[in-house]
C-alpha cells in the first residue's frame, strides 16, 4: 500500500461540467474524490481553484491509504494525525496545513453530509452550550475552549519596499513592458496572476480604469494613474507585437513571441531584477503590499482600500494598518480639537 501509485491527471478537453483534474491511484480514478472535483467545475469555480483542491486531495490521500481507516470513520483526532504527517518531512506553512484541512472538511461534507466529527461524544460541535451558561459555569469549564484542529498560524508583520528600494529596482528594467507590469503591482495593488491574466479589452482607456478579474473570479474597477497609462501606451506601440494573444502582456522575444506570459515567465523576470538592483525583497506581493501600505500612509479609508485591493475581509485589510503609540496621540489631540473641547468645558461653545 505504501508504494502504491497516486498521482492527478490533467484533461484539457474536459468541458460541460467535468473537472480537467483526476485523482488516479494505481492505474484507477479515486471515485469519491473525483466526483468532488466535478461538483466544483459544475459550480462554475476557476480552474486554479479546483487545481488547488485536487492537489491538496492528493496529499491527504498519499497519507491516507497507508492507515486502515475508513474514510466516513475519521475523526479530529485522524486531522491531528494527518497534521502530524505533513510536518514530518516538508514542513508546509501553517497556512498551507490550515488550507488542505479545510478542502479535506468540505470533501468529507460532501461525501457524507455532515461535519467530520471529534474524538469522541462529548467534544460534539453541538453540544456546547450557550455563551451565558459558559460564564455561569467559571472559565476552567472544558466547554469554555472550543475543540479545534486548525494549525496556529504565526502573525507577520508586512514590511513594504523603501521608496529608495523601489527606485532602485525600477532603474534596472529595459523594457516599457516590465515596468507597466510592476506598475500595476505597485500603483494598482495587482496579483501576479491577476496582472498576466489581463486582456486588451480590461483596459478602458477613456475611463482611466481597469476591470481585473481577481480570487473567485470576482470583477473589480480600478482607476488607472496617469503615468502607468502613459507607460501602457508606450508599450503597446513600441513593443507589443502585431500579432499577439488577446492578453494584454506578451511575450517580446522567441518562439513564443506574441504568447500569453506565465507565471513563470513573471518569476523569471523578478528573479533576474531583485540580483542586478540588490533589492533582495522586491517580488510581485512585496510590491502589493507596498501599494497597500502607502494607500493607509495616505490616509484612504480601509473599506475603500478593501475594495481596490479585492480582499474579501477586511481583517486581511487591516494587517496593513500599523498602530503606533505616536499615532493614537496625533489623530486623538486632532479629535479633540474638532469637538471643541474647551469651549464645552467652559460652556462657551455655541455651534451645537
Amino acid at each position: 500500500m505504501i508504494n502504491s501509485e497516486i498521482k492527478v491527471v490533467i484533461n484539457r478537453s474536459a468541458t460541460n461540467g467535468v473537472s480537467p483534474y483526476r485523482l488516479i491511484h494505481n492505474g484507477n480514478g479515486v471515485e469519491q474524490a473525483n466526483e468532488y472535483l466535478d461538483s466544483l467545475a459544475a459550480r462554475g469555480l476557476s480552474e486554479k481553484t479546483m487545481s488547488g483542491y485536487a492537489y491538496d486531495l492528493l496529499i491527504f490521500w498519499r497519507w491516507f491509504i497507508q492507515t486502515n481507516i475508513n474514510f466516513e470513520n475519521i475523526t479530529k483526532k485522524t486531522l491531528i494525525e494527518y497534521i502530524q504527517y505533513q510536518r514530518q518531512d516538508s514542513s508546509p506553512a501553517a497556512t498551507t496545513i490550515n488550507r488542505r484541512l479545510t478542502v479535506l472538511e468540505c470533501f468529507y461534507h460532501y461525501c457524507f453530509n455532515k461535519h467530520i466529527p471529534a474524538r469522541n461524544s462529548l467534544l460534539k460541535e453541538e453540544s456546547f452550550p450557550s455563551t451565558r451558561s459558559i460564564y455561569r459555569v467559571g472559565w476552567l469549564h472544558p466547554f469554555r475552549v472550543k475543540y479545534s484542529t486548525k494549525v496556529k498560524v504565526p502573525r507577520h508583520n508586512i514590511v513594504p519596499l523603501t521608496q529608495q528600494e523601489v527606485f532602485q529596482f525600477f532603474s534596472t528594467f529595459k523594457t516599457w513592458r516590465d515596468i507597466a507590469i510592476t506598475g500595476f503591482m505597485l500603483f494598482c495593488g495587482l496579483r501576479r496572476n491577476e496582472v498576466i491574466s489581463l486582456k486588451l479589452n480590461n483596459i478602458e482607456i477613456a475611463q482611466n480604469q481597469v476591470r481585473v478579474l481577481g480570487k473567485g473570479n470576482k470583477e473589480r474597477l480600478l482607476p488607472l494613474p496617469k503615468d502607468l497609462l502613459i507607460t501602457l501606451d508606450k508599450y503597446l506601440n513600441l513593443e507589443r507585437p502585431e500579432k499577439s494573444s488577446e492578453y494584454l502582456f506578451v511575450v517580446l522575444k522567441g518562439p513564443h513571441r506574441g504568447y500569453q506570459m506565465t507565471t513563470w515567465a513573471i518569476r523569471t523576470i523578478f528573479s533576474y531584477h531583485r540580483k542586478i538592483s540588490d533589492v533582495s525583497k522586491a517580488n510581485p506581493h512585496r510590491f502589493r503590499h507596498t501599494f497597500g501600505s502607502d494607500m493607509v500612509m495616505a490616509g484612504i479609508s480601509l473599506p475603500i482600500l478593501m475594495r481596490l485591493m479585492g480582499h474579501a475581509d477586511i481583517q486581511t485589510t487591516m494587517r496593513y494598518v500599523n498602530i503606533s503609540v505616536q499615532d493614537i496621540q496625533e489623530e486623538f489631540r486632532k479629535a479633540v480639537t474638532k469637538l471643541q473641547t474647551k469651549e464645552v468645558i467652559n460652556g462657551t461653545a455655541t455651534n451645537f
